[in-house]
């Protein structure tokens, strides 16, 4: 009778863990989920700014000109409010910037410049781990981000060889060596 017990409570022991393994996939899943559905819905709202930013890349007439500044201080205002939503426009920015050269590209690096993201690139540099740090040297030196050399020039003689070699390679690039 005690063995029979001893298993039973096994048994049970181990069905409970079953259970609460399924449901933290479940929480699981249905977060990834949400936030998947949150970044499409950011990425098309992006779309339309970026697109124009793009398109319109050649000279624009003064009235042109305070019609983009309108529409870059209303996404400022109302969509750039959370890390994630920064963060999406961040790479799709740099993921275009890769792609575009003369003046599309232009374009992209101030409209990084004029929303300010370049913050959100700073506030990398301050996060303890060594990976997000790399990600936000990165950012900035693809950007060309004057704002950050003093916070990446910190991080020459870090102790992660990574974000060392990281950090060394963005100083070259912005300050712009010829080979």
């Amino acid at each position: 009778p005690t063995e029979i017990l001893l298993l039973v409570r096994i048994a049970c022991t181990f069905l409970a863990f079953a259970l609460l393994f399924f449901i933290f996939i479940i929480v699981s899943r249905i977060t990834k989920t949400r936030q998947e559905k949150r970044a499409h819905k950011y990425r098309k709202k992006f779309e339309l700014l970026i697109t124009s930013v793009i398109f319109d890349a050649s000279e624009l007439i003064p009235e042109q000109q305070r019609q983009r500044e309108k529409l870059i201080e209303h996404y400022k205002k109302n969509y750039l409010k959370t890390h994630e939503a920064k963060q999406i426009l961040i790479d799709e920015i740099l993921n275009l910037y890769k792609e575009f050269s003369g003046a599309p590209a232009h374009a992209l690096r101030q409209l990084y410049l004029s929303l300010e993201l370049y913050n959100e690139s700073i506030r990398k540099l301050k996060d303890p781990r060594w990976h997000i740090k790399t990600k936000g040297v990165k950012e900035l030196a693809a950007m060309e981000a004057k704002q950050g050399y003093s916070r990446i020039y910190r991080l020459v003689n870090h102790n992660n060889p990574v974000l060392r070699m990281e950090a060394q390679l963005a100083l070259v690039k912005m300050m712009d060596f010829q080979a």
